[in-house]
């Protein structure tokens, strides 16, 4: 199934922060692990073809996707209706809006209403970034003072702005801040909140749209694995087995 291009160069280049543990990282090694480099080895079993991981910065992913320095971006991406307008998704794991704060959780944050006069972390050009602007309005409707987003290049740096105090939380995907929670400092470090009543949210294989041969490679590949249990035993193992899907999902946010 794959396109004739694609088999010719005889590997497939992902795109991807690695820096968000469980879901795509370095190991000591300086290997990639996690979640998509692990999905990634079941799909070369289906595909008969090598997915190599190239480390690159958010906001750096859809540019070298149009540019042609890689094929997919395979990250911690959310489908999102604004991105489908230039990306199709493939959706393999649920990733529903989590908050981390310091652990203990100081200042009792549950929802976004109340970081109102707060000061908040996240990746430049994450999905939640609209979710938060629209808050933060209705905190200055509500003559309260809105919430001070701050925006940084890697989620390890944004998430470290939670550690030294500098804000109250950050704001991201239920599969990477819920593992941090429990394995930063033996589970003594942060705790995670997850955000009631934001919709559906899935993390998604990024696609040009042009490359419809190799988006249906990828389904059948994701199908494939899911069907002969491969699939959940890698969700299993990082403790996710709870947000996986049941198969394949094109561009499902938003229907």
């Amino acid at each position: 199934m794959l396109p004739a291009d694609v088999r010719e160069e005889g590997t497939i280049v992902a795109g991807g922060l690695m820096d968000v543990p469980p879901v795509g990282f370095y190991d000591s090694a300086g290997e990639p692990t996690g979640v998509n480099p692990e999905l990634a080895e079941l799909f070369e079993e289906q595909l008969g073809i090598e997915i190599k991981f190239r480390k690159l910065s958010f906001s750096g992913l859809r540019p070298a996707l149009q540019s042609g320095q890689i094929d997919i971006i395979w990250d911690s991406m959310n489908d999102t209706v604004e991105r489908q307008k230039v990306l199709d998704f493939i959706d393999y794991l649920g990733a529903g809006y989590t908050m981390l704060v310091p652990a203990g959780n100081p200042n009792n944050l549950q929802t976004l209403a109340d970081l109102c006069g707060m000061s908040m972390a996240t990746i430049r050009g994450a999905a939640q970034i609209d979710a938060v602007n629209a808050q933060s309005e209705k905190c200055t409707e509500a003559g309260k003072k809105p919430i001070n987003l701050k925006l940084y290049g890697t989620s390890s740096e944004a998430r470290l702005q939670v550690k030294t105090g500098r804000v109250e939380a950050f704001i991201g995907n239920a599969p990477a801040l819920l593992y941090l929670a429990s394995n930063e400092g033996s589970g003594s470090t942060f705790d995670a909140v997850t955000l009631k009543n934001q919709g559906k949210s899935y993390y998604g294989i990024g696609f040009d749209k042009s490359d419809t041969k190799l988006r249906k490679a990828f389904t059948a590949a994701l199908n494939a694995v899911i069907k002969d249990g491969s699939y959940h035993k890698v969700l299993e193992k990082y403790g996710l087995n709870e947000l996986g899907v049941e198969k394949a999902m094109t561009n499902s946010v938003g229907k």
